[in-house]
């Protein structure tokens, strides 16, 4: 992640800015927050299932190298970007991650699909930001999933929570909590200081009116 700033791990993002910062993503390889796919088919039941794990695998899982955004980068093989192709538009699609997730994930994961075009090379993303209500859980059954199931990423690998993930979850909800407490203190601080120098400035410019009143005027001797 050296190559990547930490200006460009932003929403939102114009497709051009995402596809810079996705061909870097490319180039650094599978991560806790990054799986590659070859191709994105929703037909089965099967394939429906496999997507949903991977989207709340995502988004129950942490780097703050990568300040919490998942990618799902869709046509790449082995760290190189090799094109694939999409039967949907992207808005179709999106509607159909979106009523997928709404049906078998709560709470409700927000996802971003985007697909490129590079050097005559089709290939997507489905971006999933930074969540502060996981563990993400199924809440429908559906092909080898079943209610109840909560999955997590351990570097490249998709698997079910272990007792010890469920202590991570109530960390990152405190750490989520303080760090908004700490800005609303921030923010309420601010507030303080500029009523304190608008009285300041009032009770001065009040002071120096009443100087001007009091000071006796000098006589005309001529």
């Amino acid at each position: 992640m050296e190559n990547i700033t930490d200006e460009e791990l932003h929403l939102p993002w114009d497709n051009d800015t995402l596809e810079k910062l996705l061909l870097k993503v490319v180039q650094t390889g599978e991560t806790t927050k990054v799986d590659f796919k070859q191709t994105l088919n929703l037909d089965t039941a099967e394939q429906k299932a496999e997507l949903l794990k991977d989207i709340s695998a995502l988004a129950n899982s942490y780097d703050q190298a990568y300040y919490n955004y998942g990618f799902i980068i869709i046509g790449v093989k082995q760290n190189k970007l090799i094109g694939t192709s999409f039967t949907q538009e992207v808005d179709h699609l999106q509607s159909q991650i979106d009523e997928l997730v709404k049906n078998y994930i709560g709470p409700f994961i927000t996802t971003h699909v985007r697909i490129f075009n590079t050097e005559g090379k089709t290939w997507g993303a489905i971006v999933i930001p930074p969540t502060k209500n996981a563990p993400h859980v199924f809440i429908r059954d559906i092909h080898n999933k079943h209610r109840g199931d909560i999955y997590v990423r351990r570097g490249t690998v998709t698997e079910k929570v272990l007792p010890e993930d469920f202590p991570r979850f109530f960390r990152h909800h405190l750490d989520e909590y303080t760090y908004e407490l700490r800005q609303e203190i921030k923010d309420v601080r601010s507030e303080l200081e500029e009523i304190k120098r608008n009285l300041v400035s009032k009770e001065t410019s009040q002071s120096l009116e009443v100087s001007g009143r009091n000071t006796p005027r000098e006589k005309n001797t001529g």
